[in-house]
């Protein structure tokens, strides 16, 4: 086992004997070593949590991006009349293949 020297400054020490205190370590070391060891592992979360976030943010920007060109497809094809969707077969066939789809994978 490797032990280096640390200098702290007496409000930090007097912290980290509170901490050890009321996690019941006997010794200074392991409430050192237990705090060490839990904030690399949020360095770890919060590297994942930034990555899902990223992963978020584009898929925002995709959806947003569907519904921009749907809402120019439709636009586009000039529909005069309001319709009733669930009596569009050809709507109807579409989502039927789009939800086998789905649950085939």
């Amino acid at each position: 086992m490797v032990k280096p020297h640390i200098s702290i400054s007496e409000e930090l020490k007097d912290r980290l004997d509170t901490y050890c205190k009321e996690n019941n370590f006997q010794c200074f070391s392991h409430g050192v070593i237990d705090l060490l060891e839990k904030g690399l592992s949020q360095n770890k979360i919060d590297k994942v949590l930034d990555h899902l976030s990223n992963s978020i943010d584009r898929l925002n920007s995709k959806t947003s991006y569907t519904k921009d060109l749907i809402e120019q497809l439709y636009s586009n094809l000039e529909i005069e009349t309001e319709t009733n969707p669930k009596n569009n077969k050809s709507l109807q066939k579409f989502k039927n293949k789009y939800i086998k789809d789905i649950f085939n994978d």
